[in-house]
């Protein structure tokens, strides 16, 4: 049989690469067997270097923090001088931590004018809020003793309405004088008259309040009062004594009249 031309390169090149594969496959084996090889070694001195200390023990994982030197990169304990360098060491949480001594006092300082801030607007807010309840509780208990529970607040309150907006409609093409006094006048006298207990307490505590803020008016007040108190007693006790002497006077005039007629002026008339 006769073969092409082109036979024989065609077989030589399927030769050529079935041999370059199979030294490939040789080589990558044996590279991945050196790769496995030397991954091994380094894990095996890497486990012994790290499970090692200074003192030649193995270390437990979960062995105390406090036996163990953190110190980055050595296992060397560090001197007194590199110690004060960086500062007194802490654990916080399984966390070394290092400060020195001025950042110390700076976060104390911070931290503790923080915290007085806080405290003082805290006792600013407290004692405020205590003004405010106690003056709440004041004004509530001076408003309830006014009143006197006996009296009743609906009608009679209404009463004094009218009787004050009853003097506003009298007064009002008066002068401005009248204007402000008649209304004031009739409801303070229908305030009087419809709630007497509740005017008396109500004038008590105006009388406490103008002592309290205005003592030299309330003084002169009190002045005035008794001298009016005082003339009045001498009205009273004049027109008593007046009546008295008149009434003496009636008397002897009687007694007179009778002995010069006669007349029995003491005996009493009967119907005939």
């Amino acid at each position: 049989m006769a073969t092409s031309s082109f036979a024989f390169p065609c077989t030589w090149f399927q030769q050529m690469r079935i041999t370059f594969n199979k030294l490939l496959l040789t080589h990558t084996k044996m590279l991945q067997r050196a790769i496995g090889v030397a991954v091994g070694l380094a894990a095996a001195c890497a486990t012994n270097v790290a499970v090692k200390n200074d003192t030649g023990k193995r270390r437990a994982f979960y062995e105390d923090e406090e036996a163990v030197n953190v110190f980055p990169g050595t296992t060397t304990p560090l001197d007194a001088a590199a110690s004060e360098k960086l500062g007194q060491q802490y654990v916080l949480e399984g966390v070394t931590v290092r400060t020195t001594n001025s950042v110390q006092n700076a976060i104390k300082s911070a931290r503790e004018s923080v915290v007085g801030a806080f405290r003082c607007a805290e006792n600013w807010l407290n004692n405020g809020k205590a003004k405010y309840i106690e003056s709440e509780r004041s004004v509530s208990d001076t408003l309830s003793s006014l009143h006197e529970k006996r009296e009743d607040l609906l009608p009679n309150s209404i009463y004094i309405a009218v009787a004050g907006l009853s003097g506003n409609i009298f007064a009002r093409n008066r002068g401005p004088i009248a204007r402000f006094f008649v209304p004031t006048i009739l409801g303070l006298g229908a305030f009087k008259y419809f709630l007497p207990h509740t005017f008396s307490n109500t004038v008590g505590l105006l009388w406490k309040v103008e002592q309290r803020t205005l003592p030299e008016v309330a003084q002169q007040q009190v002045s005035a009062y008794n001298t009016a108190h005082e003339w009045a007693k001498k009205v009273e006790s004049s027109a008593v004594e007046g009546q008295h002497r008149v009434s003496l006077g009636l008397e002897s005039a009687k007694r007179k009249l009778a002995s010069a007629s006669g007349l029995n002026l003491d005996e009493e008339v009967t119907k005939k």
